[in-house]
């Protein structure tokens, strides 16, 4: 080949290389361009849908026994004795609230700056607005899945846990925590950790930044029971991820005398502020009649998504609770004053086992609806304070067949067969709660501080209001 025409080509050639490797460097750049701008916004993507789990439902199996609707056409008798009619309830406030921080896809847990508003001191009334302070802090992002999305199965696999900080209605904070704390609580605080001095003395649910062990032996320290599957000699309980807490609230009344209208209007309230959930009443003898009628009253609470609330009878579901013999035993020899309260101790555990859902004391006001707290109310939870000791029984919530269920019904079955820890408060009560709850030791349980939940003149920050009547004993007054 000619030397002119040799060079020729190789120029040709080196042109060629040169625009090949222009092209391939213009391509790399721009993809580099895209997946930077895509990771500025990760939160577009939508979550693709799954197995509906329906409110309140665990499968064809776990439907109630025959429930009683409670008929919308009794009317109550013109007789002077009986109380006067109540207007319907009223609606749910519709204040608006500050706009939730943009959602977030998968179960990382991501932060955002937000407008919450806080208690000072965490007594405030509605209408002390001048006891709340607007603070911008950071907190978790609520996920962009939808409940009826959620697919059976764990729920940490779909969604992030709830923040330490969860904005409710009217854009007031309240503040969840948890055992083994993880990464939602680097979002930020609204409560010191450090306890009391007197720990013991202390009233509010602080965030739990502390060993499980340390919570165990302060429960040990004052009184809790400490024998048997409540030891922390024995092994430690298999765990169970959790499941979606099904929208149904239960209440239970056992005994023969007829709820009055507060008591029944604190169940009609929360039908009212929760349409979408299922609300039932069980019971272990047929509705009275003075009862039918006085929900009657409330003609808001038959026409809504979820339906009429509904009567169960405890005794249909016998056949399914693990402890229905001892039941059996203490409704027959225990004394009236005790027996309504250690009977309603365990059936609580037994009928959220087999349903799921929220268990709520009869004389619990709801002041909001749980579904106006995002997904906080998906997952299981308690209620504390004495920094991580005190988790009464009066307010939880709980999945289908959950494993910490499953583990507490054994345990109780332990401590009265053995031990002979039958009766309250040793028995099912608050004490053994606490004990199992910790024993159980699971991350995927929120801890709600009972500020949030007990205090009854509190309604701009609490959930709800438990107002402690003692209605187990036989003198309290059910006709308020």
């Amino acid at each position: 080949m000619p030397a002119r025409s040799w060079r020729q080509s190789q120029y040709l050639a080196s042109k060629a290389t040169i625009a090949v490797s222009c092209a391939v460097n213009c391509a790399g750049l721009l993809l580099l361009l895209l997946i930077s701008q895509r990771k500025e916004t990760p939160f577009d993507a939508a979550v693709a849908t799954g197995h509906s789990h329906g409110a309140g439902q665990l499968g064809e199996h776990h439907s109630i026994s025959a429930p009683l609707p409670i008929s919308s056409s009794a009317s109550l008798p013109s007789s002077p004795s009986q109380p006067a009619p109540s207007p319907p309830l009223p609606p749910p406030m519709a204040a608006p609230s500050p706009a939730r921080p943009l959602g977030a896809s998968g179960t990382t847990t991501l932060c955002s700056e937000a407008d919450v508003q806080v208690c000072i001191g965490f007594h405030c009334k509605l209408q002390q607005s001048g006891r709340f302070e607007k603070k911008k802090m950071s907190i978790a992002r609520e996920s962009n899945l939808a409940y009826e999305n959620v697919r059976e199965g764990c729920l940490s696999e779909q969604l992030p846990r709830p923040g330490s900080v969860v904005m409710g209605p009217r854009g007031v904070a309240i503040e969840p925590t948890r055992l083994n704390v993880g990464e939602e609580a680097s979002c930020g605080l609204l409560t010191s950790p450090a306890c009391m001095e007197k720990w013991d003395m202390d009233s509010l649910g602080r965030p739990l930044n502390l060993p499980t062990r340390v919570y165990i032996q302060r429960g040990y320290k004052v009184g809790h029971g400490n024998v048997g599957m409540l030891s922390d000699k024995t092994p430690a309980p298999k765990k169970k991820c959790a499941s979606l807490v099904p929208k149904t609230i239960h209440y239970i009344w056992v005994g023969s005398r007829s709820l009055g209208l507060k008591y029944l209007k604190n169940l009609a309230n929360s039908a009212v502020l929760n349409p979408r959930h299922k609300v039932i009443l069980w019971l272990d003898r047929a509705a009275h009649k003075k009862e039918i009628d006085l929900l009657d009253l409330f003609k808001n609470i038959t026409d809504r998504p979820a339906g009429a609330v509904v009567f169960g009878m405890v005794q249909d579901e016998a056949k399914r609770m693990r402890n229905w013999d001892i039941i059996h035993r203490l409704n027959s020899s225990s004394k009236p004053n005790t027996i309504g309260a250690a009977l309603s101790d365990i059936l609580r555990l037994e009928l959220l086992y087999l349903h799921g859902g929220v268990y709520l004391d009869i004389d619990i006001r709801i002041f909001s609806g749980f579904d106006e707290y995002g997904s906080l109310f998906w997952w299981p939870w308690v209620t504390h304070k004495v920094c991580g000791v005190n988790i009464p029984n009066n307010a939880f919530g709980f999945d289908g067949l959950s494993g910490y269920l499953d583990f507490a019904l054994d345990a109780f079955r332990e401590g009265c067969s053995v031990y002979s820890r039958c009766l309250p408060y040793a028995g099912a009560g608050p004490p053994f709660m606490a004990m199992t709850i910790l024993r159980y030791n699971s991350s995927d349980i929120s801890f709600l501080g009972q500020q949030y939940f007990s205090a009854s003149d509190s309604a701009a920050i609490s959930v709800g209001g438990h107002y402690n009547d003692k209605t187990w004993f036989p003198q309290a007054d059910l006709d308020r």
